[in-house]
């Protein structure tokens, strides 16, 4: 998914780029579901001049934000800020719509 479409549900996969391997059997897993999947290496074309604010606005469209919760991302301080968007949104919208995956979760083929 290379823009947000606020008419397209997506989720917001928030995540360590040391993850990005299970991330991507992840995103597989749930495309092959129908479930559009937004991650920030697709998410953000070449040339955004304000990176952040394009972070702020797919967390703010999302249906949900998926956190990887691996040690490298409980350590990235991305990820943090990415999470603190997302309780500001979900405290901004009245509902709980962050979820956390262990990395390395089993069920994604591999």
């Amino acid at each position: 998914m290379s823009e947000v479409h606020s008419d397209t549900p997506f989720v917001f996969v928030s995540y360590s780029h040391e993850d990005r391997n299970f991330v991507t059997r992840l995103r597989t897993d749930l495309q092959a579901h129908g479930i559009e999947v937004w991650v920030d290496k697709e998410g953000i074309q070449a040339g955004t001049p304000d990176w952040e604010q394009a972070l702020r606005d797919a967390i703010h469209t999302a249906h949900a934000v998926l956190f990887i919760a691996s040690p490298d991302a409980r350590n990235s301080r991305y990820v943090k800020d990415e999470l603190r968007m997302s309780k500001t949104n979900c405290a901004l919208l009245n509902t709980t719509n962050v979820l956390s995956i262990p990395s390395g979760s089993q069920g994604t083929n591999g």
